[in-house]
This record gives structure tokens, C-alpha cells and sequence, in this order.
């Protein structure tokens, strides 16, 4: 008999983040915002889908911290390698904070650069007071976002380290 393509094990795992995926809402909530019927997901969550279709799957990736080739790959109980180490925000953040607080500035930079969204608006004022220019890069939620991890990673109780002698540094008075 040909073994399994998903063992119990990876089944059970899958079941917990779907599980997870789902959080408070019920079946029927979680049924409309993912797609999927809300007795496939009681059935997922219970391990008893042996063979989970991949539709189903991709349609559940979305609302998990995992891909669907992740996802696949903890149902199979393949190798770590597989799976990204980094799925959360939070996750990654344990890197971030180790970094230099220049460093944290520039992948701030490169956050809000991916985030961006041109959203440009351009209107008349009123006479002889020419034109108004507006760009919006992300939405206000967004912005809130980096805000707050942006006072996180400044409050005053996080030990900040010094920079090396080798990096040079300018003080804001020279900017």
C-alpha cells in the first residue's frame, strides 16, 4: 500500500493553523471571507480530510501566515527548509531588533518603498492660488503601522547600540 501523501501528523498541524486561520469567527464567517464551505473547514479543523484538495488549500494559504507550498509542506511534514523561518511580522521583528538602529531605518525604508501606492491627486484652489499636489503613499492604516513600530523601536527603554567606529554618522545639524 502506497504511504500516504499527508501523514496524521501533518494533517493535525494543518488542522491548527487552520484553526488559527479561523480564530473567533464561526465556520459560516470563515466560509465567506475564504471561500471554502464551512463543513470542508469543521472536517480540515478535525483532521478528517485525508487529502486535502489544493484549491481548497490556496484558498486557506491566504488567511494564514503560510503559503500554499508551505502549507503543503507542513501537511506533508517535509524538511524546515521548506518553510520559510519568518512567516509573522512579530516573527521577524526578533531579527529587526538585533539590527543597528541605522539599518532598522533603512529596512523601514524599504518597507514603506514596497508598501507604496501612488495614489495622486492634483486640484484646482481657488484663483491665483495655482494647483494643489497630493500624494498618498499608503493608506492611513498602513501609516498608523509604521508609526507604531517606528515609536516601538525609538522609545527610550529599548537599549540602542552605539555604531561602530568604521560607520560614519552625521548629526542632524549637518543634514
Amino acid at each position: 500500500m502506497p504511504e500516504p501523501l499527508y501523514p496524521e501528523s501533518g494533517l493535525l498541524k494543518l488542522a491548527q493553523i487552520i484553526k488559527l486561520a479561523r480564530g473567533s469567527r464561526s465556520y459560516r464567517e470563515f466560509e465567506a471571507i475564504s471561500g471554502v464551505s464551512h463543513a470542508t473547514i469543521r472536517r480540515l479543523e478535525l483532521s478528517d480530510v485525508k487529502n486535502p484538495d489544493i484549491a481548497t488549500l490556496a484558498n486557506l494559504a491566504i488567511h494564514t501566515p503560510y503559503t500554499l507550498e508551505e502549507l503543503i509542506a507542513v501537511a506533508q511534514e517535509r524538511d524546515k527548509v521548506d518553510i520559510r523561518p519568518y512567516r509573522t511580522a512579530e516573527e521577524a521583528m526578533s531579527v529587526v531588533d538585533q539590527l543597528h538602529h541605522q539599518e532598522a531605518a533603512r529596512l523601514a525604508q524599504m518597507i514603506i518603498g514596497r508598501l507604496a501606492q501612488m495614489d495622486v491627486k492634483i486640484q484646482q484652489t481657488p484663483p491665483d492660488d495655482g494647483l494643489l499636489l497630493q500624494i498618498r503613499l499608503m493608506s492611513p492604516e498602513q501609516m498608523a503601522e509604521v508609526l507604531r513600530a517606528l515609536a516601538n523601536r525609538l522609545s527610550p527603554s529599548v537599549n540602542h547600540q552605539e555604531p561602530p567606529d568604521d560607520i560614519n554618522t552625521q548629526n542632524a545639524e549637518d543634514v
